[in-house]
């Protein structure tokens, strides 16, 4: 047997050196290329592109442009790429859309997840002319990187899509109206049954879009029926078709001649894509969907243009009422006798084919020796075949006098009748009422004097609050951080109590883990009662105590005795239980300094005694960081929560001194009529930073006494923000809404309304705030309790908890619904004389009129101008300087 020798080569031989000096070089220039490799190939991983449905569409046709940024890494902030404009291409809008995928690979054996994030664009374009258009690169700029897309080239061309499975039409009842009179419209898309058209509904939008876009220039449109796109089916040329539709109610606002445009109607057809009808035995056995072998072809049809004409109105006559269209107006009279003193009630009924805006005022006459009183207005908009119809009821309140005959006077109203191309006068016929000895005295009958009508009696608003302190009142108090911490505590408390409830039962279960936790404040109390009597110990007492404690702690802490072991053994130990290696070298160098003074002969100084103190407080310190993660300060946490929820509770409810005496001298100038110094110190305690109901009840009633209606009810409104259950402010409301000109429908309540009228009760937001906040601790203290107690208690305790969840539900709902109105409410007041509401921005055309102190919803802002609407869903532009939003 052949015996081949070894050589152990030595640490300094220079050979060796010279081979371990070119495998670390080697080493280094191996992880440097895979660096260089990583950062190129992240590089390689992020893509930029941009790409287009189809490259050729016609005129009008509109077509979607995505672009698309896909990189493994997530970007924090990444703006949308701005579309260079293109001569012939209209952007129609943006959208951006963000989303992450995931995939999972086994590479060697072993499991690699790799994620992938994307950041859509997606522009709606829209060609207006003929032509070749090239679209510029995209340039998305991220941090100091800048990422480019490709070019795209769009040819526009004026064919039209011609496909005999889907029929589009633009049609209307009418086409020669007058100014003001009701003509349908109806957009209709028909579908051949069996056709390969996909999910045609998906059209609609953009086609809608365009066509009132079209119309809302030249003509007031609603839709009729519903928002939603109706379905019928129908025979068109012995075939069936599935036809879907939305119908107009058409007003036109001035004569004219108008033409409209076809409407480009989009839909997807289905086409079997080339590379699976090669091979039809797979289509024929498995289906045609089952290898996904059909594809989306995206597809554009044209209606059918329209012209209407509309013919002014002749002249008019001096009463006419601006109606346009067939009326028909009735009264009557719940008593046919009635005591002198009493009230009866007479009802008016107006009805007509038009818009609610498109209805005049009938107008009752005088009557002598009796007292009537604002009607009661109601206005119902009824939907049907043939357009809108809308019926208005008028319910006045008349108190006759004296005994004799009360006769009413016939009710006239004038209107064009476009059928008979004239104007048309209506009346009523007379009402007499038998009138007997009565006590002189009014008092309510049949329809009731409501409590804000017997104090209006006296034709005034409510007199001023002074009573009670002026507080702050925080108009939207659920966006104070003092309920988001008050809030917070119940849930805490819950947390806590769980978490101790834990902690005792794994103390019983785990005696010798506390031991261990406990280890090391033992340790350090001990080492602090040693520096305190070193003096007084010998020096083998001193190091004999030093080694004690710190065998002490390891033999407590890790669970094993110290002692009997060597020193590297000790290492060892530590280690494995994850004591980092410095931490373990410094006990090494700790426990050898002893033996030298025990056994070495060393002396121990007063110095050295204070040294190996602070070796020894050190090593506990570094061994107790490396293996022991920090607690939550649950306790600490919980009371700086309550220390800032106090400090939040009292700077919060701090007011100023001055404000009640400002108050004081403002009621007091009230009194002496002198509303313009009494407006100027009610405002001052507003811009202090005051909101208070009574503040601005008060300040309405002088904006009343000033004449000035509009301001008047905005600060009524404000009032009734802050405090619902104020009656003063619900009562000047519905004073001033019976004063202004403009007389808003009322529509009948339905059993929504009053079931949010039932849960939402007019009480301020920041009570119900305050009693759910409560309600919640009360349960949580009880649910808290529970895990404590025993058995038969806690059932008790969870059964009330149960309980008092009921009412905090119902008020949690009602908050719910009060903050929803409170956030999305976007209501305002005409504080101009009168406005007149037009088409469009610094338009022409005058769709309606209101007047000051008339309330009006919001809908959208422009600039200096803002769309409003009435409650029966008229709406037009108006601007900005004319109204003044109620919100805070």
């Amino acid at each position: 047997m052949n015996v081949i020798p070894i050589t152990r080569i030595g640490r300094n031989s220079q050979g060796n050196s010279t081979f371990c000096f070119t495998r670390m070089k080697r080493n280094v220039v191996l992880c440097a290329i895979l660096v260089l490799i990583l950062i190129i190939s992240s590089h390689a991983a992020i893509s930029f592109t941009v790409k287009a449905a189809r490259t050729t569409v016609a005129v009008g046709e509109h077509i979607e442009l995505v672009a698309t940024l896909e990189s493994p890494n997530q970007f924090q902030s990444v703006p949308t790429p701005r579309l260079t404009h293109t001569e012939g291409i209209e952007n129609l809008g943006t959208s951006r859309l963000q989303s992450s995928s995931t995939n999972i690979e086994f590479i060697n054996g072993r499991q690699v997840q790799k994620t992938r994030y994307s950041y859509a664009f997606t522009y709606s374009l829209r060609a207006t002319q003929t032509g070749r258009f090239d679209i510029p690169p995209l340039e998305l700029k991220i941090g100091d990187r800048t990422f480019t897309t490709n070019r795209i080239t769009l040819t526009v061309t004026d064919q039209k899509v011609r496909n005999p499975d889907i029929r589009v039409s633009l049609g209307v009842n009418k086409r020669t109206l007058y100014t003001g009179e009701q003509a349908v419209l109806t957009f209709k898309v028909a579908q051949r049954s069996g056709s390969s058209i996909h999910q045609i509904q998906r059209g609609f939008h953009s086609a809608i879009r365009d066509l009132e876009t079209m119309l809302e220039e030249n003509f007031s449109i609603s839709r009729l029926f519903t928002n939603q796109i109706s379905n019928e089916t129908e025979r068109v040329g012995g075939e069936l078709y599935n036809t879907y539709f939305l119908r107009y109610s058409l007003f036109p606002l001035q004569p004219g001649n108008f033409s409209f445009s076809p409407i480009a109607f989009e839909f997807d057809e289905v086409r079997q894509s080339p590379r699976r009808q090669q091979d039809p035995f797979f289509r024929d056995f498995f289906g045609s969907g089952f290898f996904g072998d059909q594809q989306l072809i995206k597809q554009t049809t044209y209606s059918n243009a329209l012209a209407i004409e509309v013919k002014p109105l002749p002249p008019t006559p001096r009463n006419f009422s601006r109606s346009v269209g067939n009326f028909d107006l009735r009264i009557s009279s719940n008593q046919k006798e009635i005591p002198a003193g009493e009230g009866l009630t007479i009802r008016l009924t107006l009805s007509g084919n038009t818009r609610p805006s498109g209805m005049g005022e009938a107008v009752m006459p005088q009557i002598r020796d009796a007292d009537i009183f604002t009607p009661q207005r109601q206005v119902r908009t009824d939907t049907t075949a043939s357009g809108l119809s809308t019926r208005i009821t008028y319910s006045y309140l008349v108190i006759p006098r004296h005994e004799g005959d009360l006769v009413i006077e016939p009710v006239t109203y004038t209107f064009f009748n476009p059928r008979k191309d004239e104007y048309t006068t209506i009346q009523t016929e007379p009402v007499a009422v038998a009138v007997t000895p009565g006590t002189n005295e009014r008092v309510a009958q049949t329809r009731h004097l409501t409590q804000e009508e017997i104090r209006q009696v006296g034709d005034d608003i409510r007199y001023i609050q002074r009573e009670g302190k002026i507080t702050a009142i925080d108009p939207k108090p659920h966006r104070s951080l003092l309920w988001y911490l008050l809030f917070t505590l119940p849930l805490l408390l819950v947390a806590v109590s769980a978490w101790y409830r834990y902690y005792i039962n794994k103390s019983r279960k785990h005696a010798g883990t506390i031991i261990k936790q406990k280890a090391h404040k033992k340790a350090f109390r001990a080492f602090g009662k040693l520096k305190s009597s070193k003096t007084k110990l010998t020096v083998p007492q001193f190091l004999k105590q030093v080694s004690l404690i710190v065998e002490n702690y390891i033999s407590q802490k890790f669970g094993f005795p110290p002692t009997g072991r060597t020193l590297e053994e000790l290492k060892e130990e530590l280690m494995m239980r994850e004591v980092d290696y410095d931490t373990v070298e410094n006990l090494t160098t700790f426990m050898e300094q002893i033996d030298e003074f025990r056994f070495g002969g060393k002396v121990l100084q007063e110095s050295s005694r204070n040294e190996l103190i602070g070796q020894g407080i050190d090593f506990l310190r570094n061994v107790d960081q490396t293996i022991k993660p920090g607690k939550p300060k649950t306790a600490n946490a919980l009371l700086t929560l309550l220390a800032v929820s106090l400090f939040y509770s009292v700077s919060y409810s701090s007011e100023r001194s001055s404000v009640d005496d400002w108050f004081n001298m403002a009621n007091n100038l009230y009194d002496a009529e002198q509303y313009d110094s009494a407006k100027t110190y009610y405002q001052k305690i507003i811009e202090s930073g005051i909101n208070n109901d009574m503040v601005f009840y008060n300040l309405g009633n002088v904006y009343y006494r000033l004449n000035k209606p509009g301001l008047a009810r905005l600060h009524y409104e404000k009032a009734a923000l802050l405090n619902p259950s104020n009656t003063d402010v619900t009562a000047n409301i519905n004073f001033i809404n019976k004063a202004i000109i403009d007389k808003l429908p009322q529509y009948e309540t339905t059993a929504l309304d009053l079931f949010l009228q039932t849960v939402v009760s007019p009480t301020p937001l920041r009570n119900k705030l305050l009693t759910s906040f409560f309600l919640l601790l009360i349960i949580s203290i009880m649910v808290s309790l529970s895990l404590f107690v025993p058995r038969k208690i806690r059932t008790a305790l969870i059964t009330v908890a149960v309980i008092l969840s009921l009412p905090l539900l119902f008020i949690s709902f009602s908050t719910g619904v009060t903050v929803y109105r409170l956030e999305t409410a976007k209501d305002a007041i005409v504080t101009a004389k009168s406005i007149d509401a037009k088409n469009q921005p610094h338009g022409s055309n005058v769709l309606f009129t209101v007047h000051e102190g008339t309330k009006v919803s919001i809908r959208r802002s422009m600039e200096e101008w803002s769309l409003i609407s009435l409650p029966h869903g008229v709406s037009g532009w108006v601007e900005n300087q004319d109204i003044t939003p109620i919100a805070f």
